[in-house]
């Protein structure tokens, strides 16, 4: 018996040890209903950067968008295409944008759902103080806007880090973030 419960708690110590230590948190909400189901096309707009990384915002589209098209869920308009078609139209694209805006943008666009959102972190941060060890940190909130209703039909939000007890190389920023993305659209797709 204290073989056996010795074991257990050998197997337990290192499937910690081999799974890391990273930290994740995903929330998200699908609305019920065929709102959904009817949006076939979509625009991936850049999202509000909330962070002191220049390009944060652009960088999450770009990786929402990516998975949305390797998903085959969407066709996806290319978000250098939404600004040439907003450019056009002399429509001004704003970085905080909210749904009713969103909307008249996907009717402009020709899509039947737009995505936008917010990049809340984007960073590396210090998780250990003693040394100043750090750990890349993502922080993302999206949401799916209906162009036929203007109601939001999806949302998520995610958070996360990594770091590693064995490595003392971290998993890249961007890929901490393309994790987070594909986090947020299992609860989409």
């Amino acid at each position: 018996m204290i073989k056996k419960l010795a074991w257990i708690i050998y197997g337990l110590g290192f499937g910690i040890i081999i799974t890391g230590c990273g930290h994740n948190y995903v929330s998200a909400r699908v609305e019920p209903g065929d709102d959904i189901s009817s949006i076939k096309t979509v625009a991936v707009l850049s999202f509000e950067n909330l962070t002191k990384f220049h390009e944060a915002g652009k960088i999450v589209a770009d990786l929402l968008a990516t998975e949305l098209y390797i998903s085959g869920r969407f066709k996806v308009m290319e978000r250098t295409e939404a600004l040439a078609i907003c450019a056009e139209e002399g429509i001004r694209i704003p970085e905080a944008m909210d749904a009713g805006y969103a909307r008249i943008l996907g009717e402009k666009l020709g899509v039947d759902g737009v995505f936008i959102g917010s990049v809340s972190e984007y960073w590396y941060r210090i998780y250990r103080e003693e040394d100043e060890e750090v750990e890349p940190a993502v922080g993302i909130n999206a949401r799916l806007i209906s162009v036929a209703t203007g109601d939001v039909v999806w949302a998520a939000s995610v958070t996360r880090s990594s770091y590693d007890l064995l490595m003392s190389q971290k998993d890249p920023l961007n890929r901490i973030a393309q994790l987070s993305v594909m986090e947020m659209l299992d609860t989409l797709l």
